[in-house]
């Protein structure tokens, strides 16, 4: 799934109570094309769907989610997946990965390196988590990400009541912003 341009979910937009099975996909260099749009690779709103060994690449929205954005409720699982150089480039941007708003997805084995948030003020390299969700982020890596010269958390931020558990990652090598950032967050990280 390549090129393409939406005001949301500019590779596949997953809507209201949709529940499929992604597997095996390439979404590359797809692009959000309105202000403060959601999911340049994916978009999950208020739905619950299983993404597994997926190539997210290249992707670049104006809101949330470079990658993949989990917004409104949304749920289900995202797995063994490479979520890499994707791009948050809109003002107040979060998630140059992987945004999760809202929402409680399972993130297991997923390798989220490379990306940024390049807009002004924009947060959350790797990943964001705001707004009262507890998703779940286990056996990652998330590494070599980075946010703009304003923004916080290259490597994951949590913010607005965010509560996710945080299992057995590789948080490394934020080129800009820490490697975990939390503002009015309660995250439970494990190590072992």
């Amino acid at each position: 799934i390549h090129d393409n341009t939406a005001p949301s979910g500019a590779g596949i937009f997953i809507r209201t109570e949709g529940s499929p099975v992604i597997d095996g996909c390439t979404i590359s260099a797809n692009g959000i094309n309105a202000s403060f749009g959601n999911g340049g690779g994916i978009a999950v709103q208020s739905a619950t769907p299983t993404i597994t060994d997926c190539v997210i690449t290249d992707n670049v929205t104006l809101g949330y989610g470079g990658g993949v954005a989990f917004v409104q409720e949304a749920g289900g699982l995202i797995e063994d997946c490479l979520v890499e150089g994707n791009d948050a480039a809109g003002t107040y941007s979060l998630g140059g990965g992987i945004a999760v708003s809202q929402s409680d997805p399972v993130i297991r084995r997923v390798t989220i390196v490379g990306n940024t948030c390049s807009g002004f003020y924009a947060e959350g390299g790797g990943i964001d988590v705001s707004f009262t969700p507890s998703p779940v982020i286990e056996n990652c890596t998330i590494a070599d990400n980075a946010t703009s010269v304003n923004g916080f958390g290259g490597g994951i931020s949590l913010q607005w009541g965010a509560a996710p558990t945080i299992t057995r990652c590789i948080i490394a090598g934020a080129t800009a912003g820490e490697g975990l950032w939390c503002f009015s967050a309660t995250p439970v990280v494990t190590c072992t």
